[in-house]
């Protein structure tokens, strides 16, 4: 069916426009979105001719885009990827569109390349096609695979953080390096505001309290709530507030924390899941004195910010995605002593639906304890 969609374009005439057409593709979670920031604005530097468009398939990452529109990127589509598979009629409108708007370059900025990405670079026809060769050729050893792209771009093994993939990209793109390539997130000055409006309704002061974020995108990579229970406990017998974020999906998860506290602490816990955006969010991890969550969306945000943030990571893709530079600054805590790193989480088969991979399990609370101590200098 997609290879019919792809003849049909055929016949469908394009416009011919004077002003040059590049497609960014980035069909990726707001964690991946985040690391990714830093590129899309070189994007506009080493291609100033062209009318840049970039496609989402995330609510939350389009948002994030609509504060780069008119400086960055010309315009944004955000699509519904799920629609798309399932939806012959949708999938061809919008394989349509992309391929009257004539893009002369197409670029599909993912190392983990999915097929819903390589189909809609096919249905673009763009003249130039470019990704990543990605870890089937680069980790694997496969053999390598051109189309429908007419360029990939081969990333060293030592290259193995995705911020430096991205980086390594876009030099080889503008054939030269960029020493001021880091990480980032346009929050601005309104932000800070709605941040300190939600925090003195709770009558809490800035710097005074701790964000957590118990969610994660995938269970295998989620740290046990009871975790999370046990250093919100740590915390609040120490006087400091904490305020747990999240979304929707995270409110069970936030409730079950703070059943788990002691009942003369629970005072000091704020739950806001679900209740801020993501700027909002951001706001007010910054005026926190530090953030702790999973290797998930929002301690890439944390990151962005210039955030001091405690990361339980499991050893899956050890440091692959987090932190991106200052490993100082954004602490990690891993289990001891396993075999397992870097295999993927190819326990994840084997689990129970809902369980973290043994290297998150087997992350303590006392351990995360002891890197909060030496923040909060006790």
């Amino acid at each position: 069916m997609n290879n019919f969609f792809i003849f049909i374009l055929f016949f469908i005439k394009r416009k011919d426009e004077e002003q040059k057409k590049l497609l960014l593709i980035k069909l990726e979670g707001l964690g991946d979105f985040i690391i990714f920031i830093p590129s899309l604005i070189k994007y506009k530097e080493i291609f100033p001719n062209h009318k840049i468009t970039l496609l989402v398939d995330n609510k939350i990452n389009y948002q994030i885009a609509l504060r780069y529109k008119n400086k960055v990127i010309d315009d944004i589509i955000l699509f519904d990827a799920k629609k798309f598979s399932k939806n012959i009629f949708y999938r061809f409108t919008l394989s349509k569109r992309l391929y009257k708007l004539n893009f002369d370059i197409t670029i599909n900025p993912i190392y983990y390349r999915r097929k819903i990405s390589d189909f809609i670079v096919r249905a673009t026809k763009s003249k130039e096609r470019i990704s990543f060769a990605g870890y089937e050729v680069e980790k694997l050893g496969k053999f390598p695979v051109l189309k429908p792209y007419t360029a990939l771009i081969y990333v060293p093994i030592k290259v193995s953080n995705e911020f430096y993939r991205h980086k390594f990209l876009i030099e080889q793109l503008a054939h030269k390096t960029f020493s001021d390539y880091a990480t980032t997130f346009p929050l601005k000055g309104s932000d800070i505001i709605n941040a300190k409006k939600i925090l003195s309704e709770y009558k809490i002061i800035e710097n005074t309290f701790v964000v957590i974020f118990p969610g994660a995108g995938r269970d295998v990579s989620k740290w046990p709530t009871d975790r999370f229970a046990k250093i919100t406990e740590y915390l609040t017998q120490n006087k400091i507030k904490v305020i747990i974020c999240g979304s929707e999906m995270e409110k069970k998860i936030a409730k079950q924390i703070i059943e788990l506290v002691d009942p003369k602490k629970r005072m000091l816990i704020v739950d806001l899941t679900a209740k801020t955006d993501v700027f909002t969010t951001a706001g007010i991890i910054k005026l926190a004195k530090f953030y702790i969550g999973n290797d998930s969306g929002p301690t890439h945000l944390s990151e962005a910010i210039g955030a001091t943030s405690i990361c339980p990571l499991g050893l899956g893709h050890f440091m692959e995605f987090f932190p991106s530079q200052n490993t100082a600054k954004n602490i990690i805590v891993s289990a001891k002593n396993m075999n397992c790193l870097n295999d993927w989480y190819a326990c994840a088969n084997d689990l129970a639906h809902g369980s973290p991979a043994p290297c998150v399990s087997n992350i303590t609370a006392e351990s995360v304890i002891a890197e909060i101590k030496k923040l909060i200098k006790i």
